[in-house]
């Protein structure tokens, strides 16, 4: 067994090379040093010991593969993403748009073992600092503070990834802080949504906001669902695709007088992206409209808070919505307070756009 200090083109930190006799094989050890001087005083340590014995026991947990570059990285890692039953289609798509991004900004030949603090400020400045080119806010400088989290989460998941998984490599100084901006309320009170259908001149697209209020449905919910007799529920929608790939069909009731809305439906299955804009411009035409709060969903937040301050078990509540579990469903129970508010303003003749 042999072991030497290396300094690889490209790398700023030095590796230590050892040959493994017994195993006929090359074993890289990273001594995240970036000075000869501090390098060596990590070889010294490794000459000392009884390394040969050690490697050989630890054999699984030193690395089997090169560190690879980012791109190569991110390429493995979306493969996985893609395999993993519980990830949806829509969350793999999210993934592989954020993380070609950060190739785009961070530079795809760099090798993952040298991300550190010098490039998470760099990738901290690019999110405070590039020009959104969507959305309501097209032009503004700086992503929101969601989207900075989002994008943040799903590096930050990487990188643990080619740590925990991979074992590419054994820590990084690469850390991106996550922000805990104040969470709003998307509801929409109920002058406000007949103020919406009143403006509304589509009665194809009225039957659409009519079903996100009164059954709590998703856009993607609405157009696959089938109505049919529950023994339980009586006349019912059964939700056959939803968010995620694997998850089960429920059932939730549907109001006699909303049977026409869901024949509607059935004539027309606008796509997803025209019931949104469609939406959006309904809150306009009435002065409701609050990007990314006065959205189509805010139809299904609503329908869940009526349903609370109306006293609907949590865990009935749950099933109707779709939610594994009751945690996600409480929040709903919290909103309660503030839309009571909402409900006070509006007795007092004040506009308030939640």
């Amino acid at each position: 067994m042999s072991i030497k200090l290396v300094k690889q083109p490209r790398r700023r930190t030095y590796d230590i090379r050892v040959w493994l006799e017994k195993y006929k094989k090359i074993k890289w050890i990273n001594t995240y040093q970036t000075t000869e001087r501090e390098a060596r005083k990590v070889l010294r340590k490794y000459q000392e010991s009884e390394i040969e014995y050690k490697l050989g026991l630890r054999e699984e947990q030193l690395p089997t593969e090169p560190i690879p570059t980012l791109s190569e990285a991110i390429v493995k890692y979306l493969d996985k993403v893609m395999n993993d039953p519980d990830m949806s289609n829509k969350t793999y798509e999210l993934h592989k748009s954020v993380l070609n991004n950060f190739i785009e900004v961070m530079g795809g030949t760099i090798t993952i073992d040298c991300f550190g603090v010098e490039e998470s400020d760099h990738y901290e400045h690019y999110l405070s600092h590039t020009i959104r080119k969507t959305g309501a806010f097209k032009g503004a400088e700086g992503l929101s503070e969601n989207t900075k989290n989002i994008r943040k989460r799903i590096v930050t998941t990487l990188f643990n990834w080619c740590i925990r998984n991979r074992k590419w490599i054994h820590e990084t100084d690469f850390k991106l802080s996550q922000t805990n901006p104040p969470k709003k309320m998307k509801l929409i009170t109920p002058s406000d949504y007949q103020l919406i259908l009143k403006n509304e001149p589509s009665e194809y697209k009225r039957s659409y906001y009519r079903l996100g209020w009164v059954c709590g449905l998703r856009r993607k919910e609405i157009n696959p669902s089938e109505m049919y007799n529950d023994d339980k529920l009586g006349l019912a929608l059964l939700i056959t695709e939803t968010k995620g790939r694997d998850t089960e069909e429920r059932a939730v009731p549907l109001p006699d007088e909303n049977v026409e809305d869901w024949m509607n439906v059935k004539i027309v299955q606008y796509s997803l992206d025209y019931i949104t804009r469609s939406f959006n411009k309904a809150c306009k035409r009435v002065g409701l409209y609050v990007p990314y709060e006065t959205t189509f969903h805010a139809l299904r937040h609503s329908y869940a808070t009526l349903k609370c301050v109306e006293g609907m078990h949590l865990i009935q509540l749950a099933e109707y919505m779709g939610h594994t579990s009751t945690k996600t469903t409480e929040k709903y129970a919290k909103a309660k307070r503030g839309y009571f508010a909402m409900l006070k303003k509006e007795e007092e003749g004040l506009k308030y756009v939640a």
